[in-house]
């Protein structure tokens, strides 16, 4: 008698300083529950326009010098957090996170395709997993602009990606159409921001900062109320 594991939808945008904090708490689910929770990546493009949304948006308030204090707050509140001085500063300005996310998406097609392997490591992270932490990483920690396709080629060319596999599905708009749609979904999940974890095929939706032991009395519920699989072997 097996129980299905718990499935979790995950959408962020790489460059949301809240998903960066959030990432500890996903690597926890995965060293305390393993096998007994998928967790499906998803990207939305909160950030797909960041002159739009920081430097007008934001342009009472510093514009992009101020939403670099703004994250650089939030980080000092968590102490797992490191933040590059140059994050959000000239130099390192994203213009858009749809970028790293079709690179990410080009490579889950991939994935699909069973063109990439995305075995595990012995952390518990599948190649995908370790590559959108990598990307991740590399702008808050490391200041560098993910945004810019040759410094994402720098990135996953550590992961034993083949890189003209990407390029094809870049270049026929497969990882396109995964962006759409998974753009398409933040509205018809009415996704209120990054990062959200979504369980139980939509029935639950933890938004935002929401602590771990949340995340964990979830996923532990539904472990318990989901109904065993017979397995007729």
């Amino acid at each position: 008698m097996n129980r299905a594991p718990v499935v979790i939808d995950y959408y962020s945008d790489l460059l949301c300083v809240w998903a960066y904090v959030a990432q500890v708490r996903v690597d926890e689910i995965q060293q305390e529950f393993g096998e007994k929770v998928i967790i499906n990546h998803h990207f939305f493009s909160l950030f797909g326009d960041t002159t739009t949304r920081l430097e007008v948006g934001w342009k009472d308030r510093g514009g992009f010098s101020g939403f670099h204090d703004h994250v650089a707050a939030v980080c000092d509140q968590h102490p797992h957090c490191q933040l590059h001085p140059d994050v959000w500063k000239l130099g390192c300005q994203p213009a858009s996170s749809a970028v790293p996310h079709l690179m990410i998406q080009a490579i889950q097609v991939l994935v699909a395709d069973a063109v990439v392997d995305d075995q595990r490591d012995a952390t518990g992270k599948t190649r995908v997993e370790r590559i959108i932490c990598a990307i991740r990483r590399a702008f808050f920690e490391q200041g560098k602009n993910i945004g810019q396709m040759d410094v994402l080629w720098e990135i996953i060319a550590q992961f034993d990606v083949p890189r003209s596999a990407v390029e094809q599905v870049l270049n026929d708009g497969r990882a396109l159409a995964r962006h759409a749609l998974q753009n398409e979904k933040r509205y018809s999940l009415q996704l209120e921001g990054s990062p959200t974890f979504i369980l139980d095929g939509g029935r639950q939706k933890l938004f935002g900062n929401v602590g771990y032991r949340v995340i964990q009395a979830n996923i532990e519920q539904l472990l318990r109320d989901q109904p065993a699989h017979m397995s007729w072997c």
